[in-house]
C-alpha cells in the first residue's frame, strides 16, 4: 500500500506545487508589470512633456505668422 500511495503522493505534491507557483506567479505579475510601468514612465515622460509644452505653442504663432506672411506677399 505504501509503494502504492507513494507515487499518487508525488504527483499530487507536483500538481499542488504547480498550483502554488501558479498563484504566486498570477500575484507577481500585476505587480512587476506595474513596477515596469513605474520605472519605464518617467523615463517615457519627459521628451512627451517637453514635446507637449515647449514647442505647440511657438509652432502654432510661427506657423500663423508664416501663414499671414504668405498671404501678404
Amino acid at each position: 500500500n505504501m509503494l502504492a500511495t507513494i507515487p499518487f503522493s508525488g504527483v499530487f505534491a507536483s500538481f499542488v506545487l504547480f498550483l502554488l507557483a501558479l498563484a504566486m506567479v498570477a500575484l507577481i505579475t500585476p505587480t512587476l508589470w506595474s513596477s515596469i510601468g513605474n520605472f519605464i514612465e518617467p523615463l517615457l515622460e519627459p521628451p512627451a512633456r517637453a514635446h507637449r509644452y515647449i514647442p505647440r505653442h511657438t509652432l502654432q504663432e510661427a506657423f500663423s505668422n508664416g501663414v499671414l506672411h504668405s498671404r501678404a506677399f
